[in-house]
């Protein structure tokens, strides 16, 4: 294996790490958001969906990849 594949390995298993971390408690975040509410509601009314939420200004603030200002 040369270096740049060991390292590349080793930064891609870091990454799943995190982001295995985040998964739980992005799902369990999910059932009461307005964005899942509004989209069950219009799917009912069999209307379009008007998401109330928006990215980046809603993502949850403990996100690791987020910037300190909240940004992506």
């Amino acid at each position: 294996m040369t270096s740049y594949t060991a390292i590349t390995y080793t930064v891609a298993e870091r990454a799943l790490r995190t982001l295995r971390a985040a998964d739980p408690r992005l799902v369990a975040g999910l059932a009461d958001s307005p964005d899942a509410v509004e989209g069950v509601t219009s799917f009912l009314e069999k209307r379009p969906p008007s998401f109330p939420l928006s990215v980046p200004g809603d993502l949850p603030a403990w996100l690791p990849w987020l910037a300190p200002d909240g940004t992506p």
